[in-house]
């Protein structure tokens, strides 16, 4: 006895999602999703990386008038810290 198995794919029957898009957004999609943008990206990141840490390189040490723990802000930050964790615990 010979069993014969049909497979009917019916994703390949369904059209992709962005089929119905109007010619620029399908222009924008297509390059959102290109493999050359991420590289792209990358590129400009490793970029801005190098150029930082060169003009990072040899400066001079720049000291704080006053210490950052005294700073009005950071005590604001603190603080506030402190009561959401209070609130969080329960008290």
């Amino acid at each position: 006895m010979c069993c014969v198995y049909v497979c009917v794919c019916a994703e390949a029957l369904e059209k992709p999602y962005y089929a119905d898009y109007s010619p620029l957004r399908r222009s924008i999609h297509t390059v959102c999703t290109s493999n050359y943008l991420d590289l792209f990206i990358t590129i400009i990141i490793f970029t801005n990386l190098l150029t930082m840490s060169m003009e990072h390189y040899n400066q001079p040490q720049v000291t704080m008038a006053t210490p950052s723990s005294t700073c009005p802000k950071t005590i604001v930050i603190k603080w506030r810290a402190v009561q959401y964790s209070a609130a969080t615990v329960g008290f």
